[in-house]
């Protein structure tokens, strides 16, 4: 009986011992892989995490809460925090991973601010694997910043373990689109004291106190009766500023709903350093500038090119009197 020639056999015995050990550490790396992919952690994201709503157009975005790593979830519990007096809470719906979860265990969405939900399947095995887990719809209610945080967030096995996810909040704007607020124009009438030429004073309406556009600039023009234009304005409440050297330059609230003309705007000389009064100070700078020749020199008041006795007769007949006092009845028409 002949015996086994090893030489013409498939394999040696060193090779059929790497095969072996090749096998083996395929195995291990398998088992391993099973092990790291079930310890990964679960987590559960709002997407997109910042979003927008525009109050005076579409008013609605949908968050998807998106889940990855589950593993046998037969329920999950969610609960979400955000801002009432910016977003409102419309709506919700199971997204694609729970699609086939059929039992609502309990549902609250009050007081305002608050969302819980919870669901599960009955009669059905668990789901596992990445993808939406639920789909919540906002509105807005007034401007700003909402976050939409996941204040609780987690899941039950058939066996009834918990597993708690990591979470990573979101944040909705509620914002207006400018172009489609409603406008107005601004007119009126602006004065200078001492100067026959009323023109060349910058007048400013600051950003809006609610929508906050703005500022919006012009100028004081020499023409008879208005003189004063600012047209497709926002309608809000604005500060209105004046900006000329020299002068007490006041600022007064408008509130604009339609188109509107001011009351004239007489605007009174003689604060020549800015402090909004006339007072020693600026009686001094005009005696220390008199004589000086030239355009742009706060002390020329009047504007005519030099500091003279018409100048300082201005800050004095104004003498002791501040910004707020000389305009408090200015939207009366006084």
């Amino acid at each position: 009986m002949k015996g086994l020639d090893l030489r013409r056999s498939t394999f040696s015995v060193p090779s059929l011992s790497l095969l072996i050990l090749f096998l083996g550490l395929v195995l291990v790396a398998f088992s391993h892989g099973r092990a790291v992919r079930a310890q990964q952690t679960p987590t559960l994201v709002v997407s997109p995490a910042q979003g927008t709503i525009i109050i005076n157009n579409s008013n609605t975005i949908t968050l998807e809460l998106v889940a990855a790593n589950v593993v046998n979830m037969q329920s999950f519990e969610v609960t979400l925090a955000y801002d009432p007096s910016v977003i409102k809470f419309e709506s919700w719906a199971l997204g694609e991973l729970v699609s086939v979860f059929n039992w609502k265990l309990a549902e609250q969405t009050s007081p305002p601010g608050h969302f819980y939900l919870a669901y599960g399947r009955f009669a059905g095995g668990p789901v596992s694997g990445d993808g939406v887990l639920l789909e919540v719809t906002f509105s807005g209610v007034g401007k700003g910043t909402s976050p939409v945080a996941i204040a609780l967030a987690r899941y039950s096995a058939p066996t009834g373990e918990k597993t708690v996810f990591v979470c990573q909040d979101g944040s909705v704007s509620a914002v207006y689109d400018p172009t489609l607020l409603p406008k107005s124009t601004l007119s009126g009438r602006v004065l200078l004291q001492g100067r026959a030429n009323p023109s060349g004073a910058s007048v400013f309406l600051s950003p809006g106190a609610f929508f906050e556009i703005g500022p919006y600039v012009a100028l004081s023009q020499n023409l008879p009766g208005i003189n004063l234009r600012f047209d497709q304005v926002v309608n809000d409440t604005y500060t209105l500023n004046t900006g000329l050297d020299g002068y007490l330059n006041p600022a007064l609230q408008v509130t604009l709903t339609a188109d509107l003309t001011l009351p004239p705007l007489h605007l009174l000389g003689g604060d020549v350093n800015g402090d909004d009064r006339v007072d020693t100070t600026d009686l001094d700078a005009i005696r220390a500038a008199f004589g000086s020749p030239g355009a742009g020199i706060a002390a020329d008041i009047n504007g005519d090119g030099v500091v003279n006795l018409q100048d300082l007769a201005l800050a004095a007949g104004n003498f002791g009197l501040t910004t707020d006092e000389a305009y408090a009845q200015w939207m009366n028409g006084e």
